[in-house]
């Protein structure tokens, strides 16, 4: 009878049931929607999970710490499908730390998906002393605008000669960063836009990249209308204290204002001109030359546009 009772209890039973097939539909989409987000349609076969992902130039790694981020590199790259490399070198051969990089990520022709597709890769720079992050192909999306900060977190353990550190630090955030975007439908646009169309040239890379990388600017901001209703309130707002004010203030001007003496006095006063001084500056405008990319990036010898960032240490 108590069996009986704790199974069909009319009500309670009833809300149990329905509670447990919510949970159970809340579970299978999820696992579908997440699924479908983190996969798309991303042909694998490109990927060479055998080629070298690290190049420690500047022998900063020993052999079995090499061996340990080349299969944390391939790991994070086949569940994010992104190519993920790290080469440190001692001679950049003239180059800014962040042209290096991404020079070093084409003429080697990474990419998940396309040769110079997507894919990030990790340089540090003993010669400079500059540690720098080049992104490309579809994670320009959503990794572009986190690379200062991933610069800032990196650059203590370079500091402290923990390059082991940094380079683990670098594949973690990169595959976090990666995993909250597939779950961000901020985003979803963009990868379908990416994986359905063949954006192996660079021009296509370009018109991909003109249409979702946003070009930040002083004036972005005000793109978004809650923030424009915001700021026309304070104006307004503002405004309406500044005449309130004035209006309680009385007029201090009256019919003695300009007597002295019970007489008119007005003083008359002649401005004479005598000279004029005209001074020359040059005003600076940006080159037009080279280094220009879009969304704020930068283009690389070879003419991929890539973002990231750069920093010492």
């Amino acid at each position: 009878m108590k069996i009986k009772n704790l199974f069909c209890n009319g009500k309670a039973c009833f809300k149990i049931l329905l509670f447990m097939a919510i949970l159970v539909f809340a579970v299978i989409h999820v696992s579908i929607v997440s699924y479908a987000k983190s996969s798309y349609n991303v042909d694998d076969s490109h990927y060479d999970d055998t080629e070298p992902k690290i190049y420690d130039e500047a022998e900063l790694f020993s052999d079995s710490e090499e061996e340990e981020l080349q299969k944390s590199l391939v790991s994070a790259a086949k569940r994010i499908k992104l190519d993920l490399v790290i080469v440190t070198t001692d001679y950049n051969r003239g180059k800014e730390s962040l042209l290096y990089a991404s020079d070093f990520y084409d003429d080697n022709g990474f990419g998940y998906d396309y040769d110079c597709g997507s894919g990030v890769i990790l340089l540090i720079d003993m010669d400079n002393r500059e540690v720098a992050i080049s992104t490309a192909g579809v994670c320009r999306v959503y990794l572009d605008s986190m690379t200062d900060d991933m610069i800032e977190e990196i650059t203590p353990y370079l500091s402290d000669e923990d390059y082991t550190g940094a380079a683990r630090y670098f594949i973690n955030k990169v595959r976090e960063l990666a995993l909250e975007a597939f779950e961000d439908d901020d985003y979803e646009e963009a990868f379908e836009a990416w994986y359905s169309s063949d954006h192996s040239s660079i021009s296509a890379q370009n018109d991909f990249y003109d249409k979702y990388i946003p070009r930040d600017n002083f004036f972005t901001v005000f793109k978004n209308p809650l923030i424009d209703i915001v700021i026309g309130f304070v104006i307004a707002g503002v405004a309406v204290l500044i005449m309130n004010s004035t209006s309680k203030t009385g007029s201090t001007i009256n019919e003695r204002t300009y007597m002295e003496g019970g007489q008119i006095n007005l003083r008359v006063r002649h401005d004479q001109f005598t000279h004029t001084t005209t001074r020359r500056r040059k005003i600076e405008t940006e080159s037009s030359g080279g280094g220009g990319g879009h969304g704020g990036g930068h283009v690389s010898s070879s003419g991929h546009s890539h973002g990231g960032s750069s920093g010492k240490f």
